[in-house]
């Protein structure tokens, strides 16, 4: 038994430290991934607030990677959109830029 409450971590450290976004139960997984990503990305991934990690009952944890990851990969990055990078057009051609 000492070896198994090793592993069990402190619940504040799951809560309150990497900005979770926990998922309970849902009636729209569809919108509850679409909400998750737009949350993720916002800012271009930039946000300090944003949620780093994801945590899901177990039930929905398959089916919630799976859409979240599907949702991910069909979006495009670019100028105008929503991932990509968020610096102006005309410093994207320059060379050299000062930082």
């Amino acid at each position: 038994m000492s070896a198994e409450a090793s592993r069990v971590r402190d619940p504040a450290d799951l809560l309150l430290h990497d900005d979770p976004l926990i998922v309970l139960d849902t009636d729209d997984l569809d919108e509850t991934v679409k909400a998750t990503a737009t949350a993720r990305m916002r800012n271009r991934g930039q946000s300090c607030n944003a949620p780093k990690r994801m945590i899901t009952l177990a039930d929905l944890y398959a089916d919630f990677v799976d859409r979240l990851s599907k949702y991910v990969a069909d979006q495009r990055s670019g100028l105008g959109r929503e991932l990509g990078p968020a610096g102006l057009e005309k410093f994207m051609n320059k060379k050299s830029i000062r930082l």
